[in-house]
């Protein structure tokens, strides 16, 4: 199974590298301005699945804006509401039709939310990323960055899905190129390259993911309306890199490390209940998953089942819930689609 995987991901390596040397630029209308996790959320906040008046795209909707950011709407409700089988609707329906969309950057900001979505339906396992399912995210980001050149989020999608599969790879010098990269991608990619490193099976790294996002200045924590709870799921990474460095018995910082685990749950749970985080009933599942030395995660992480240099399993910041714990409650900029 490791070689099918390893396989399909040096596929999508070697078809970044060819597609980024044949990348065109061109620009589409300004992203929103950025602000403190996007202000307040969209209250009040539904995390019901279903969907009155589903999208169908038709040829009408194809041409028409106001049917496109329904569209992207109809994607954030199962985004937020961690509903795999809504994604997987989702992705049947925009890839069989999304290359009829004319306007280019209508056309992009679908594709970059199709590579979002074959991400997120890739984690339906809760152990891994599955390599096929990346390759597709890999080719949609890709397509969308044609126009799309100037959206930190996308580039930053389209390099952490990279990182992935390096670090699958164990192609260090490539991870390493993307990560000083990703660190000039804005507000965007200094987190997602921490996020990339966190979830490496070395020591080493794994600190310096921690070290990115902890001594990070605000724009580790500034995004668009889109995730206004970015900062919690940064907090939560951080956390999964100490249960691990503590999963290292041979270690002469584990109290230390403890220490530092213990005030970053206390802190973490501490934000969320004062901004009303829609996920607060998750708490204590997590406070005994990354706490509990004898939980399933901790047995899990002293266990090798790594793939290359990826961790595995996934923690709760890279779950299948770990997108709705972000986004939920953000809102989509009607202008996207003026």
């Amino acid at each position: 199974m490791k070689f099918i995987v390893i396989a399909i991901l040096l596929s999508a390596c070697v078809f970044k590298a060819e597609f980024q040397a044949k990348s065109e630029k061109a620009y589409g209308p300004k992203p929103i301005a950025f602000s403190w996790n996007g202000g307040t959320p969209s209250y009040p906040i539904n995390l019901n699945t279903n969907i009155e008046n589903e999208v169908i795209l038709d040829d009408d909707c194809l041409e028409t804006s106001s049917c496109l950011l329904q569209l992207e709407k109809e994607f954030w409700i199962h985004i937020r509401t961690a509903n795999l089988s809504g994604i997987k609707s989702w992705i049947d329906k925009v890839e069989a039709s999304s290359d009829g969309i004319r306007n280019n950057y209508h056309r992009s900001r679908i594709k970059m939310l199709l590579a979002f979505s074959y991400v997120q339906w890739s984690r339906r396992t809760g152990v891994y990323m599955a390599g096929f399912d990346l390759l597709k995210a890999q080719i949609a980001s890709n397509e969308a960055s044609k126009y799309l050149s100037h959206s930190f989020n996308n580039e930053a999608l389209s390099s952490f899905i990279y990182l992935f599969e390096a670090y699958a790879l164990s192609y260090l010098p490539g991870a390493e190129k993307e990560i000083q990269y990703m660190n000039t991608l804005g507000t965007e990619g200094p987190d997602t390259a921490a996020f990339a490193l966190l979830y490496t099976n070395d020591e080493t790294m794994v600190e310096k993911g921690i070290k990115i996002l902890e001594d990070c200045p605000d724009i580790c924590k500034k995004t668009t309306t889109l995730a206004p709870y970015k900062e919690l799921v940064n907090s939560l990474a951080v956390m999964e890199g100490y249960a691990f460095l503590l999963s290292k018995k041979g270690r002469k910082d584990l109290d230390q490390l403890r220490s530092r685990l213990d005030k970053q749950f206390d802190d973490f749970k501490s934000l969320a209940i004062k901004t009303n985080w829609p996920y607060l009933k998750d708490l204590d599942y997590l406070e005994d998953s990354l706490l509990n030395q004898r939980s399933k995660y901790n047995f899990e992480l002293k266990a090798d089942n790594s793939i290359g240099y990826v961790r595995l399993p996934l923690g709760e910041s890279q779950g299948y819930k770990a997108c709705a714990y972000c986004h939920v409650g953000g809102t989509v900029p009607e202008h996207y689609y003026e």
